[in-house]
């Protein structure tokens, strides 16, 4: 798993910040994705803030970017965006 990844209950859950001192990296678009997170309600108390889908692909695109190695097949953050697209009708 991971270093920003962690389990809460059956669910993996990625943790990241915005400035690269936590984990020895960090991402251009992190401070503007977590500036302008939207809450959604998931029920109840709790609720959730969600990264507007262009700033998540921007994300990805830098991460692969640095870490890709050139190879979109085997990327996890290629994989993301096709996950985003695909599970999505409209994302923008």
């Amino acid at each position: 798993m991971p270093i920003c990844a962690m389990k809460l209950g059956e669910l993996r859950v990625d943790l990241m910040p915005d400035h690269d001192d936590v984990l020895g990296f960090s991402n251009h678009w992190h401070p503007q994705a977590l500036e302008t997170a939207q809450p959604v309600s998931l029920g109840g108390d709790l609720s959730i803030r969600v990264v507007a889908p262009p700033l998540f692909v921007a994300t990805k695109l830098e991460a692969y970017k640095g870490r890709g190695e050139d190879d979109p097949l085997s990327s996890h953050d290629i994989e993301d965006i096709l996950n985003l697209v695909d599970g999505r009708p409209r994302a923008t």
